[in-house]
């Protein structure tokens, strides 16, 4: 009897052995302690080769020298194999549990988006009619109700980027800030949310962090006036200022100007929301002063008469302004490729007028000017020959009057009176100078006509006064006066 019960728990265990898989296989051996050192000799086997490793073990001899001939160890495999397989039995109840409370997770947020929609739609119709502050009311409401629910799915408020010192190019501006600080309001964050998402954006280590930090009493609108500061912006006073005087700059394009003086517009009436901005601007007042200041202060007189008629209503968007200047620009680049397009046809008609060549085939009018230039070139060279007449009847008279005053006369074989140049009481030049009418110019001897010496020391006047001839009368020049 004992041996027909033994056989039959050995058998019901060696069938629950290939009910295992390999990784409860391997938790028996090393429950066995026949798994080795780390698993060691068990590691890499498939399942059939560990359930023939724990028949082995089970088929030892030193079974049979036991008085129970192994009984009480093939009862302790079998409850061990029977807890494995319940643990797998329990995890699978468990994994049906978490995919249940998955899907009525996944239900509720079908619910909520359901009610968020027709929130939204509810909002939208209220905006239509414009009641910002009864929406702003009743989201309150809805989310003061519906809070416990949206909290668990609701994200925390992060500021996008990092705030660091004053014109830093790869930090946040303070229009950038300000500009997600009022999403972060629309989008229902409460103040606390905000103000912390803001000071974990400062960078570490920056002074205004730590002040931030330690600060008790911190509201946003504190938070505001503080950034500010940090970020050196200007009041509404001083920014209004800016846009009266704003002008196009000289390497300035006209897109890049409009869009300038636009930021400077929003700047101000941002500034002028601030509830400790001591002058509060009318946003009409604001506009009429930035359509006025781009009106005045384009350079381009075409692109300023295109914007013109949009640049005189207060009521034209910022698209459409955007829009007509580029349009304009467009136009004044297209007038003046056909500008220089007419100019440099024009200097090549000019090149071809001076060829003889195409001489016939200049237009009547082109002829008629050339005509006229040759006409009066040929009137100027008679007025030159007319001058040059008059020099020589000019020259002839202040010869004979010379003559009649000293009783000099001219030589017979001498040069015309009319080109000789009297200068002072004596005349210039030895006698071969005179004869070529250069007498003026005559760097010679006035006695022997030698270019190596002067008159004052000839050898060949021996002492004696210049004879007549000389070119020197009875007196010296003064440069041989000695």
């Amino acid at each position: 009897m004992e041996n027909t019960c033994f056989n039959d728990t050995q058998i019901e265990v060696r069938g629950l052995l290939y009910q295992l898989c390999i990784d409860k296989l391997i938790a028996l051996c090393q429950y066995l302690r026949i798994a080795g050192k780390d698993c060691s000799d068990v590691k890499g086997k498939n399942g059939l080769s560990l359930i023939k490793y724990v028949q082995c073990y089970l088929d030892r001899s030193e079974t049979e020298e036991l008085e129970d001939q192994g009984m009480a160890e093939l009862l302790a495999i079998k409850d061990k194999i029977d807890e494995l397989m319940n643990g797998d039995v329990a995890a699978v109840s468990n994994v049906n549990e978490m995919q249940g409370e998955r899907n009525q997770l996944q239900r509720e947020c079908e619910e909520l988006e359901t009610l968020l929609e027709q929130k939204r739609k509810e909002v939208g119709m209220l905006a239509s009619q414009g009641s910002a502050v009864k929406v702003r009311s009743a989201s309150a409401t809805d989310s003061q109700a519906n809070g416990p629910k949206l909290a668990m799915f609701k994200k925390d408020f992060k500021i996008i980027g990092q705030i660091g010192e004053p014109g830093q190019r790869d930090k946040l501006s303070f229009g950038t800030l300000a500009h997600q600080i009022e999403s972060g309001l629309n989008k229902d964050y409460t103040e606390i949310e905000i103000t912390e998402a803001v000071i974990r954006a400062i960078v570490p280590g920056l002074q205004l962090r730590s002040y931030l930090e330690g600060k008790t009493d911190l509201t946003l609108p504190k938070l505001r006036r503080i950034l500010r500061s940090h970020f050196q912006e200007k009041d509404a006073t001083k920014l209004y200022k800016q846009l009266t005087s704003g002008v196009q700059e000289a390497k300035e394009t006209p897109q890049n100007f409009l869009m300038r003086v636009m930021d400077l517009r929003q700047k101000i009436l941002f500034a002028s929301q601030e509830s400790d901005s001591g002058l509060k601007y009318n946003p009409e007042l604001v506009q009429r002063m930035f359509l006025h200041t781009v009106l005045t202060e384009l350079q381009n007189d075409s692109i300023k008469t295109d914007m013109k008629v949009y640049l005189q209503d207060n009521s034209v968007t910022d698209e459409v302004l955007l829009e007509q200047l580029n349009i304009a620009c467009s136009n004044d680049a297209e007038r003046q490729r056909k500008l220089r397009s007419t100019s440099y046809k024009s200097v090549k008609v000019n090149a071809l007028h001076s060829d003889d060549n195409q001489a016939s085939k200049q237009p009547e009018s082109k002829k008629q000017d050339t005509s006229a230039l040759l006409a009066e070139l040929n009137e100027l060279k008679n007025e030159v020959s007319s001058l040059k007449e008059l020099k020589v009847e000019i020259a002839s008279i202040r010869q004979t009057l010379y003559s009649s005053n000293h009783g000099t006369t001219v030589r017979p074989n001498g040069p015309p009176v009319a080109v000789e140049i009297l200068r002072g009481p004596w005349r210039r030049g030895c006698a071969s100078c005179q004869d070529k009418g250069q007498a003026y110019n005559c760097s010679h001897c006035f006695h022997c006509g030698n270019d190596e010496h002067y008159m004052s020391g000839c050898r060949k006047r021996n002492g004696k006064p210049p004879p007549m001839d000389s070119g020197n009368g009875n007196q010296l020049p003064p440069r041989d006066r000695v």
